[in-house]
């Protein structure tokens, strides 16, 4: 009981603490946008739009949608974050679009990257295609791995003479990738491959004065270790129809996910209806639907849908919200391999379910140049999925166990446009978090985090990125007795546009040369230089 008073004495002082601090998000520009892709840490599903994030080991993470990442506008559940999610952009009007782009670099440890992107518009048809490859080097021993991709989408404007389709636009996405890479934290670093495929093809239309959106997923996952493989291909397809008003939004939505584990079956339902109306200042989204899902060991699990959002406009300068949500979390294996690539192959496959979660916000909006926020959300889950090594025979994974667990974060943020030459972005969060069972706190879930980045667009031509990312200590097991030390990393960018169309750069990563681990037994690479150019077109 003491120890309980201690920990919410702690919570309180830190919210204390955070409520005076600033929150924002900010865009990146355009101009520059390959550049500017940003690497983030997980444990979760989140990012900060800064150029000094910590990787993943091997590799650095791509960037992820907002809608997936930021905590404050999402009441689905999410893994912990370990950076501030993406930043929004700061401007209304952006420029144009290049065609495409090839960047290439080159670093310590024999790094090397290339990627590159074109689009080409043809009328009723827009095609587009991404490609990349990339060789991590040896930092620490074993530690070296190869990744590569390529995906092809095409978005197709449908002539107005068609039956229902007409006006509609359809997207088709092809998009594969493989990864070669060593569990590095063993001495004997057995070797593993990851191979993703997915074909998706999506259609948004109207017809009748109603709004629908439908699409289907065909998709392959195998993960190859020695002589041991785990697959998990899915089947997947949802219809969304809505009838929109001035005053209000109506509709009803049927999504269906049917997953092979292992040769084992594992499938999530969901039907619901949905509603979005104004009343006075307050605009409200509504959920309400039923679940049901079957997990790889064949167990049937059901959820009940509710969900309810709140916006109110204060004034010009406030603006609070708040909602809550109670209903299952949809999950696979290959999503458990993409945020942590050195789970055990065997791993069950579970529904994480929400019980419920509350979120609440006030953010502070005078102009597009400066923005702060303070937020709060409290969940309490079933079946909350969280990484541990393997106790028994380790081989460098870890197994899923799923827990109950109460949840309290607290998350400010602020962004200033100080000039048109220099932005600022600042986080602080702080994540209380407690497993039912044991009273312990929840594996790989820093209780702080913090993180800041400042640009500065010295000429036309030059411009430099500063970059500092606190993650405190953590606990690697259920009972808390092995602890990940918590670091920080400080990070520096510079990139000077030597014609129109050609940009230099140099970056600079873990400057202090901290001990970085982000898994337990997987050590990041320490200080780093990279050397690259970027051609637009």
């Amino acid at each position: 009981m003491k120890m309980n008073i201690i920990k919410i004495s702690t919570a309180l002082f830190i919210c204390l603490f955070a409520y005076g601090t600033a929150y924002a998000q900010e865009s990146a520009d355009n101009k520059s946008q390959p550049l500017e892709l940003p690497n983030y840490i997980i444990d979760g599903k989140a990012k900060l739009s800064i150029k000094s994030g910590t990787k993943r080991a091997p590799e650095k993470i791509g960037p992820m949608s907002a809608a997936q990442l930021d905590s404050l506008n999402s009441l689905q559940k999410q893994q912990p974050i370990l950076l501030p999610p993406e930043a929004l952009p700061d401007k209304i009007m952006q420029e144009k679009r290049r065609t495409g782009f090839i960047k290439g670099s080159v670093g310590l440890y024999s790094i090397i990257t290339a990627q590159g992107e074109y689009r080409r518009d043809f009328g009723h048809f827009d095609a587009y295609g991404r490609a990349f490859i990339k060789n991590t080097g040896e930092f620490v021993d074993n530690s070296n791995a190869v990744d590569y991709g390529i995906l092809l989408s095409s978005d197709y404007l449908a002539d107005e003479k068609y039956w229902i389709m007409g006006g509609s636009r359809t997207r088709t996405t092809v998009n594969f990738r493989n990864r070669d890479y060593k569990l590095y934290s063993v001495s004997d670093a057995p070797e593993r491959s990851l191979i993703n495929f997915d074909l998706a093809v999506s259609t948004e239309g109207n017809y009748s004065g109603f709004a629908f959106c439908t699409g289907a997923d065909l998709g392959f996952f195998k993960m190859s270790q020695n002589s041991a493989n785990a697959n998990d291909n899915n089947l997947s397809g949802y219809l969304k129809i809505k009838k929109v008003s001035d005053k209000y939004e109506l509709g009803g939505n049927v999504a269906v996910d049917f997953h092979n584990v292992r040769g084992n079956s594992a499938h999530f339902l969901q039907a619901n209806a949905f509603s979005r109306f104004l009343y006075g200042k307050f605009t409200f989204n509504i959920n309400a639907g039923i679940q049901g899902a079957g997990n790889s060991d064949g167990t049937e699990r059901g959820g009940l849908l509710l969900s309810v959002d709140a916006d109110y406009r204060l004034s010009e300068l406030f603006t609070i919200s708040g909602g809550a949500l109670t209903g299952l979390n949809k999950n696979s294996f290959r999503q458990a391999a993409e945020m942590n690539p050195y789970v055990n192959n065997n791993s069950l496959v579970d529904f994480e379910y929400n019980m419920p979660a509350i979120k609440a916000n006030l953010l502070y909006h005078p102009n597009v140049r400066y923005r702060m926020s303070f937020g709060t959300r409290f969940t309490a889950t079933e079946r909350t999925p969280v990484f541990l090594p393997k106790a028994t025979n380790p081989d460098g994974t870890f197994v899923i166990d799923y827990v109950q667990m109460n949840k309290i974060e607290v998350i400010t943020e602020a962004f200033a446009s100080i000039s048109d030459k220099d932005k600022l972005f600042g986080n602080l969060t702080y994540t209380y978090s407690n497993m039912s069972d044991n009273d312990k706190q929840a594996p790989n879930m820093p209780a702080l985090t913090a993180a800041a980045d400042y640009k500065r667009q010295w000429t036309e031509e030059f411009g430099t990125q500063i970059g500092l990312i606190y993650i405190g200590e953590r606990f690697a097991d259920l009972d808390n007795s092995t602890s990940i030390d918590g670091f920080v990393n400080l990070s520096v960018s510079a990139n000077y546009q030597i014609i129109n169309d050609i940009k230099v750069y140099i970056d600079f990563d873990n400057l202090t040369n901290s001990g970085i681990f982000m898994w337990n037994g997987y050590k990041e690479k320490g200080l780093f230089l990279s050397l690259g150019v970027l051609w637009q077109f």
